[in-house]
């Protein structure tokens, strides 16, 4: 699918006990706070934590970028009770496929919450007449990722030997688990 498609069809999207909504400019504080300057919620990211705002404003500026382009379609949770940031969960498009990745607030693990985000996106995905499989990998030793990605209904397909730069873990490529979620794009168009 063509970068520019998918993101005509970019919108906020709902779950029961949270908003996900594209960042803004101005998010860059609450997203420092909330998880990128945490080594421990980045220990299996593909950057580093952010030091400063100065690089959380940097990588806002990318990812704003990515998100104009459609390139990448990003969303920030916030819960609907507060509006406080919480994480955020992004798409990459393929031809035919959607790869996503997620961040969450260590304050906010083990509550669901990102497994709801997933459920959300995938849905999202797979309302688009060419999206026909949504897939993520996560660090062999990422099990609470694994386990988003289960509950969120995405199987394990297998494991990639020596596929991804963990920053904060090694600077060699490391295995990865691949999962993802397939359906069939033969609905009346």
């Amino acid at each position: 699918m063509r970068s520019s498609t998918l993101r005509s069809t970019y919108r906020d999207l709902s779950t029961e006990r949270m908003i996900l909504r594209a960042p803004q400019a101005e998010d860059v504080r609450a997203i420092f706070e909330a998880f990128a300057s945490d080594p421990e919620v980045t220990r299996f990211l593909r950057w580093r934590p952010h030091r400063t705002l100065a690089d959380a404003q940097q990588s806002m500026t990318s990812r704003l970028r990515g998100l104009e382009t459609g390139e990448e379609l990003s969303w920030l949770l916030s819960l609907r009770s507060d509006g406080s940031v919480l994480g955020i969960i992004s798409v990459w498009p393929g031809e035919g496929e959607a790869e996503i990745g997620f961040a969450l607030g260590r304050r906010s693990w083990g509550q669901g919450l990102m497994t709801e985000a997933v459920l959300s996106v995938v849905a999202w995905a797979f309302e688009l007449d060419s999206i026909a499989r949504v897939w993520a990998t996560c660090d062999v030793e990422n099990l609470a990722s694994a386990r988003v990605l289960e509950k969120a209904g995405l199987q394990r397909e297998g494991l990639l030997k020596a596929h991804t730069v963990h920053p904060n873990l090694s600077p060699d490529p490391r295995d990865c688990l691949l999962y993802s979620r397939v359906q069939s794009v033969s609905r009346t168009r």
